[in-house]
């Protein structure tokens, strides 16, 4: 059975990633995400991790109510080779008229690199709250990620209360295109990155 050099390639890259990052346990702080109110399990090869949260809501009352929220994830990793990290936010929202709530991401490594990613959601409307950001990882060896979160709401409404949620977070590596947070560029890492690729494609050749 033959197969198309792109769906040999996935596969290729697909077992590559696998073996590209390794996640540790995570470790939570903050009102948003104390350890009672979250659960996370790894993949069996531990190249991902999900986080549940049943706490982490905030409600704003009517007539400018306001509130906020926050958590800070540290999560050890080991990156063999450049890849991709999606991180992907599940929650939901339930804002009526004259309300917005407003949400930060700030994704740091251990050794200093940071960027800050945010949202705003205006009223009206209720639903579920689907996002992901992408970490463009391009240091080799141990690290420790950080992922700070913090929400906030405001409400002017004369209707009923504002409310904000945050289910779930999913983290792993990732082949799919999307917007990129660059939380570490080293110049000498290139060549390791190029490596890779030409690996990807000498299996391709003996395959």
């Amino acid at each position: 059975m033959k197969i198309s050099f792109v769906a040999a390639w996935s596969l290729v890259a697909l077992s590559l990633l696998a073996q590209d990052v390794k996640l540790g346990t995570p470790v939570f702080s903050g009102p948003g995400c104390h350890l009672d109110m979250v659960s996370y399990a790894h993949s069996p090869n531990a190249n991902s991790l999900s986080m549940l949260f049943s706490g982490y809501t905030i409600a704003a009352n009517p007539y400018r109510g306001s509130n906020r929220t926050s958590c800070e994830i540290s999560i050890p990793l080991t990156i063999a080779n450049s890849t991709l990290l999606a991180v992907d936010y599940r929650g939901f929202h339930d804002l009526p008229d004259f309300a917005i709530s407003g949400r930060t991401m700030t994704y740091s490594f251990s050794d200093g690199q940071q960027s800050t990613r945010w949202n705003t959601f205006k009223g009206g409307d209720i639903g579920t709250d689907i996002y992901t950001d992408q970490l463009d990882t391009f240091c080799i060896g141990f690290r420790i990620l950080k992922i700070a979160l913090e929400h906030t709401l405001f409400s002017n409404s004369t209707d009923r209360d504002a409310q904000v949620s945050l289910d779930s977070i999913d983290i792993g590596a990732t082949l799919s295109p999307g917007p990129k947070v660059q939380v570490c560029n080293s110049a000498r890492q290139i060549p390791l990155v190029i490596a890779g690729i030409l690996a990807g494609i000498a299996s391709l050749v003996a395959f």
